[in-house]
């Protein structure tokens, strides 16, 4: 099957009317980012299969790696995700390496997002570190930044102490951010248990809330279903 990269992108830098342009076909290829400046595709086939394709050229560079993911894409056609579980960043000299990690950042570290700069990375990490770990809140956000190429160790975003029900968030995630990095967003994740949305697990085939009151042994039916 044959994929169709739509170059919208960097059709609006030249003339309004190319639009109407043939789009080019990349066979066996699946576009899954643009880079800002419209100069790289990335292509993830979230089998470790992963491709950067200069625009211009349609060249394909690879960047398998086994267990890899890519999230972002920047305008040097840098890539940003994890391989094996860790979290990576990719360049067309060295390939996949690791990100350097802070010692108190342990379990689960994901990058989301790389500026189009290059130049900071944004994602979120387990908070087992952060006192708010106590009281529920699971991930938290982390940035890195790069000096002449070099990412430094990342630091703790600040976040929202309370959700929107006024209680520790479960999870608060960095997920893009602009063109040089200044700006970061993200999104905040509430702690949901609550009368009216309460989570169930199975006990010895019966149904419990995890509140610890017993739900009804039989199905409920309604009137019309009883026999």
């Amino acid at each position: 099957m044959n994929h169709k990269l739509y170059l919208s992108a960097a059709l609006v830098l030249t003339s309004s009317s190319m639009w109407g342009t043939e789009p080019i076909t990349l066979p066996n290829i699946s576009i899954t980012q643009l880079s800002a400046n419209g100069e790289w595709a990335l292509s993830d086939n979230g089998a470790g299969g992963i491709n950067v394709i200069e625009v211009a050229s349609q060249t394909s560079t690879s960047a398998r790696a086994t267990n890899a993911t890519a999230t972002s894409i920047s305008n040097d056609g840098s890539l940003v995700g994890t391989v094996d579980g860790v979290a990576s960043v990719w360049t067309a000299d060295e390939g996949w390496t690791a990100l350097p990690l802070a010692d108190d950042m342990t379990g689960t570290v994901v990058p989301t997002a790389i500026s189009a700069d290059g130049k900071v990375i944004c994602g979120y990490a387990s908070a087992q570190a952060l006192d708010d770990y106590n009281n529920g809140l699971l991930y938290a956000p982390v940035v890195w930044y790069s000096t002449d190429g070099v990412f430094s160790t990342p630091q703790w975003l600040p976040y929202p102490a309370t959700d929107y029900t006024g209680r520790t968030p479960k999870r608060v995630t960095a997920l893009t951010l602009n063109a040089d990095g200044s700006l970061i967003a993200g999104q905040v994740t509430p702690l949901l248990w609550r009368r009216l949305q309460r989570p169930y697990h199975l006990h010895h085939g019966e149904r419990r809330d995890i509140m610890g009151i017993c739900a009804p042994r039989k199905p409920y039916r309604r009137e019309r279903d009883a026999p």
